[in-house]
């Protein structure tokens, strides 16, 4: 269940994203072929952009897979960034973090 949708489970959602964050495309490629509008649009669950949990995944394989299925990179997640904004404020952190 999730806040912002009570009806809706996240466990399916949950289990793509593990799968994104393992670099295991596998997953990914099976609910693509299930449900052929994956990874275009939101999820049901936390109504996000497929894009953005690619990013989230942290993995830069993941968000190239994402995009080769044609997904726009012209969509705001829920913090109002762009796909490439969010990778390059993650990237500016993980330097960041590196670097204290």
């Amino acid at each position: 269940m999730n806040d912002a949708n009570p009806d809706c489970t996240t466990a399916p959602l949950d289990e793509v994203f593990d799968a994104m964050c393992a670099g295991d495309f596998a997953m990914p490629e099976i609910v693509a072929d299930v449900y052929p509008p994956f990874p275009q649009g939101r999820d049901a669950a936390l109504n996000r952009h497929w894009i953005t949990h690619a990013i989230h995944a942290h993995d830069y394989a993941v968000f190239d897979c994402v995009l080769a299925r044609g997904v726009p990179v012209n969509v705001n997640d829920d913090k109002g960034y762009g796909p490439l904004t969010t990778l390059l404020e993650m990237e500016r952190e993980m330097w960041h973090s590196l670097s204290t």
